[in-house]
């Protein structure tokens, strides 16, 4: 019972991102996004890939892996910011997933599902996932590295 009940929090904290993503999937690019999506994306975009380093107007000395991807994104499924906010899901999930496996590690059992609905409550983490932001994707990364050093699997930490 007690399993069935934690696993429920942890599938509401998957539907709240889902959700959340979905319910500003029209909001446009914001602040620094406007560059690091955008600008480096239609770049690429309009490039054809063809250029792998950006013009000395729009490098900002990000590596310009992020704006590679939405592009990448755009030439496959079309230009549009909904392409852009789906392409933040798979990392806003995976986000729950590395922590409910590190909440699994740390939380009582009785709590674990808990502790994950609460920590992606806080609004740094609410905020950003509304956002076609690099800051989702280096939050994944980042969590799937702490796992991946807490489970010492040296091939994924590598």
């Amino acid at each position: 019972m007690l399993f069935i009940r934690q696993n429920s929090f942890v599938f509401i904290s998957y539907i709240l991102v889902v959700v959340l993503i979905l319910f500003n999937i029209n909001n446009f690019f914001f602040w620094d996004t406007v560059q690091l999506g955008s600008a480096h994306a239609n770049y690429y975009l309009s490039t054809n890939f063809t250029q792998l380093l950006l013009p000395e107007d729009i490098d900002s000395g990000h590596i310009p892996a992020f704006g590679m991807y939405v592009a990448l994104l755009w030439k496959i499924f079309g230009k549009s910011l909904v392409i852009s906010h789906l392409a933040m899901l798979p990392f806003a999930v995976g986000i729950v997933w590395q922590l409910t496996k590190i909440c699994k590690k740390f939380v009582s059992p009785s709590y674990y599902g808990v502790a994950v609905v609460l920590i992606i409550l806080d609004p740094t983490i609410l905020s950003q996932i509304t956002l076609i932001s690099p800051d989702i994707m280096l939050m994944f990364f980042f969590l799937l590295g702490l796992n991946a050093v807490i489970e010492n699997q040296k091939t994924l930490i590598t």
